[in-house]
């Protein structure tokens, strides 16, 4: 999912997943380079807020 917020483009991604390994942010972070996101959120099972990446909360 996209969000186009007045920040620019927010992507939203929701994985089943308790956690999220780096391994599956590459193409996470090559989208928020090429569209010059200023963040992006991942949405899974996990009980605890984190950042995943410097960008990627």
């Amino acid at each position: 999912m996209i969000i186009d917020a007045p920040g620019g483009l927010v992507p939203v991604e929701i994985k089943t997943g308790s956690s999220t390994k780096a391994s599956k942010l590459i193409a996470l972070n090559n989208f928020i380079e090429e569209y010059n996101c200023p963040y992006e959120i991942v949405i899974n099972n996990s009980e605890e807020l984190d950042y995943l990446s410097e960008k990627i909360i």
